[in-house]
């Protein structure tokens, strides 16, 4: 049986604007308010509106609806152009943590339930809102995090993946319009007037991870853990960086930087131990690389695993929130005090590491070792 293809929505405000033309100038006020913000005449003259709102006022027939939604005249239109029910995908509306914004998804959620539609994912996407820029980057960030977090399990399983981006705030369309051709999805959207679908297709486009390791995975590794001096950064492009000023010690990746490194994770982590590791204060032995490739192999906790060496560099590069993976004293026939474990797993019969701490201070894994191990 195929998979069912997902239909991505950005939802705006066209709704209400549509609805209620005369109160134009006051949604676009209000359009990046959260519901505790605002002030009180715009919030209770909105609010009277919203109560007038009802799906059988604005969806009596396909065309009353199409004029006053953006959303789902291209929902609509794509769904007559392709001779596809949308009672068969499954739905995903990307909405912004803003008060009009969820009115609007709650309205659209209706909508395609009216249609038949079972599946309906709303994910509402903190900070995305055009405040100010600063809070419209955090918004990126977490609609990027929001986008693996959801669209990743579609990709891998090879099902159909598709964004209508008629509808929604203009620099959001932007940003899905990246995240499509970086992952080889279909956009379409229809221009306000016109009733023609415009569609861009999925593009022969592949994401090469091998190339952009070799190309500064380890930097962006190192930045992802707020590990990457500010004189290590000149392999990293700077679109994918924060601004740096002259007190700053350290690097980050900014909500691009993060994207690439998502992706790059989402390839490398579950395959193979990735080295070298991040921190210059802890190594893996040969013997130990090799039984916890074999480990990884057989409990199919690639990606697991080398999410836990992350946490061990940055405990060890003297990060405090991570202190549940600092090293430990262990007790051997070597003596006290010179070796030490750290957990690779948090199962009482899991596996651990045995480390020897050496007078450069690098804590040299030897082994791996059963934590029930007497």
């Amino acid at each position: 049986m195929a998979s069912p293809r997902l239909m991505i929505t950005s939802v705006g405000t066209s709704l209400l604007t549509n609805l209620f033309p005369k109160e134009r100038g006051m949604i676009f006020k209000a359009a990046n308010w959260t519901e505790d913000e605002g002030d009180a005449e715009t919030v209770e003259r909105l609010t009277e509106l919203i109560g007038e709102l009802s799906l059988e006022d604005w969806s009596k027939s396909v065309e009353q609806a199409r004029k006053s939604s953006a959303e789902v005249n291209g929902l609509s239109t794509w769904s007559e152009a392709t001779s596809t029910p949308l009672s068969e995908l499954h739905h995903l509306l990307v909405v912004t943590d803003t008060w009009l914004g969820e009115i609007a998804a709650a309205q659209l959620e209706s909508w395609l339930r009216a249609e038949g539609a079972e599946v309906i994912i709303p994910v509402r996407v903190k900070s995305l809102r055009a405040s100010t820029p600063e809070v419209f980057r955090r918004g990126l960030s977490e609609l990027f995090r929001c986008w693996t977090l959801n669209i990743d399990p579609y990709i891998k399983s090879r099902s159909p993946i598709t964004i209508n981006a008629t509808g929604g705030f203009k620099p959001v369309q932007s940003a899905l319009q990246s995240l499509a051709a970086l992952d080889g999805v279909e956009l379409f959207y229809i221009f306000q007037t016109s009733s023609e679908l415009i569609t861009i297709p999925a593009l022969p486009v592949t994401f090469d991870a091998r190339g952009l390791w070799s190309r500064c995975g380890d930097e962006l590794r190192r930045a992802s853990l707020d590990l990457l001096r500010v004189d290590e950064r000149a392999r990293v492009p700077l679109e994918w960086l924060c601004p740096i000023s002259d007190d700053d010690e350290v690097t980050l990746l900014n909500e691009w930087g993060e994207l690439m490194w998502s992706r790059l994770k989402s390839v490398l982590y579950p395959s193979e131990i990735i080295t070298p590791l991040p921190s210059s204060r802890v190594e893996l032995s040969a013997r130990a690389m090799k039984e916890l490739s074999l480990e990884a192999e057989r409990a199919g906790r690639f990606d697991q695993y080398n999410e836990q060496l992350d946490l061990i560099c940055r405990c060890l590069e003297g990060d405090d929130s991570y202190r549940s993976v600092e090293p430990r004293p262990y007790r051997s026939m070597r003596g006290e005090g010179k070796y030490y474990m750290f957990d690779l797993e948090s199962d009482r019969d899991a596996k651990r590491f045995i480390a020897m701490l050496r007078d450069d201070g690098v804590y040299y894994i030897e082994k791996l070792e059963s934590k029930n191990k007497i």
